[in-house]
């Protein structure tokens, strides 16, 4: 029975329209990174950028086609040159790195839950950390829940003015009890999330972990500059800071047409 392997090490989870595949191998897990980040890449490129030799790339490419996590197309022009693209769907991870060693948030008392957003924020972190718990990182999902909330939330706000759009995600963040968000800088555009419902109440884990967040303000900036959008979270209270900053950049090479980022 395989396990999540040593401390830090994840088993990647995949998603197919047929089944669904524990990803093990460093190797294998490496590769459909690569396709997630970059897009479809060629034999050569994989394996220039693996470092491995052609022979152990193949027989992991073998394989991940095979199970339909990876598909593989051949040039028409020239059947020896082959592209391989991410097919599957990164949905989680086995991992033993973030379990909290049984650390559950209990509320105070009875008035906590006076409204029902606060008694939501309390039932999702518990499900969170019971999943942590249990070593089951479901980030991939969050994220993807995220981006469409994202573009619902989008159809309401300012199309043509930052500022405002800013200001109106402020609002509904604030409204519905997700906490509350300043802008302090436009160009890079940076947000401030204090009272982070997705992560304050959690255990500090030394790493960023708002992927709901981060789903969010991608697909509502990439909305607005009709382009995508790189969301990178350098402060976060699972990380042990008193605020998440998150920092917003306009992928130039991307035209909005290829695949969101990780």
């Amino acid at each position: 029975m395989r396990g999540a392997g040593k401390a830090g090490e994840d088993v990647g989870l995949y998603s197919t329209r047929d089944a669904v595949y524990a990803i093990e191998s460093p190797v294998k897990q490496d590769i459909l990174s690569m396709l997630e980040e970059e897009g479809a890449l060629s034999f050569d490129e994989i394996t220039g950028r693996l470092g491995k030799a052609k022979s152990t790339v193949s027989v992991h490419l073998k394989g991940l086609s095979e199970d339909g996590v990876v598909d593989v197309r051949t040039d028409p022009d020239d059947g020896r040159r082959k592209t391989y693209r991410l097919s599957g769907r990164r949905v989680g991870a086995l991992s033993v790195q973030d379990r909290s060693s049984g650390i559950h948030r209990q509320p105070e008392s009875a008035d906590e839950f006076a409204d029902v957003s606060s008694l939501y924020r309390f039932m999702c972190c518990q499900f969170r950390i019971a999943l942590m718990d249990a070593g089951v990182n479901i980030e991939p999902i969050m994220r993807s829940v995220g981006e469409s909330v994202g573009r619902s939330v989008a159809k309401r706000l300012d199309p043509d003015d930052l500022s405002a759009r800013c200001a109106g995600l402020s609002e509904f963040w604030e409204r519905y009890g997700l906490g509350q968000l300043s802008v302090v800088s436009y160009e890079p555009l940076v947000i401030i999330a204090t009272g982070c419902f997705e992560c304050s109440d959690l255990p500090h884990l030394g790493r960023p972990v708002c992927a709901f967040g981060k789903g969010v303000f991608g697909a509502i900036f990439s909305d607005f500059y009709k382009m995508e959008v790189t969301v990178a979270e350098t402060r976060c209270y699972g990380m042990g800071n008193e605020e998440c900053r998150f920092e917003i950049t306009v992928d130039e090479e991307n035209d909005g047409t290829g695949s969101p980022e990780e």
